[in-house]
């Protein structure tokens, strides 16, 4: 091999490692202006997906989801109405599962 091919195929070379390690750091600027954009999008709010007693809070921000939150536990501590069939049922209350005390 000549001088000349040589120093050919070391140009070729680093043209190739060059376009590599391009290739690589714009996949990563993309990737990490991608996920601060996410964060940033959701800095205050809940992530997609979330659920609080049932209820898809997805979306929300922190406040109206502790709102939700708070009225959940709200119909907990007042009891729930549980119905067997049409015009009877039975009320229970937070006491009588004996995980609540009213002291």
């Amino acid at each position: 091999m000549s001088k000349e091919t040589a120093q050919l195929h070391r140009q070729s070379l680093l043209i190739v490692l060059g376009s590599v390690f391009g290739v690589i750091v714009l996949i990563g600027v993309v990737v990490l202006v991608g996920y601060a954009r996410f964060l940033n999008h959701y800095s205050n709010q809940m992530y997609p997906g979330v659920f609080l007693a049932g209820q898809d809070v997805g979306g929300l921000t922190y406040l109206d989801a502790w709102d939700v939150l708070e009225d959940a536990a709200t119909e907990v501590r007042t009891g729930i109405t549980v119905s067997y069939s049409p015009g009877r049922g039975r009320r229970t209350e937070p006491t009588d599962s004996g995980y609540f005390t009213t002291d």
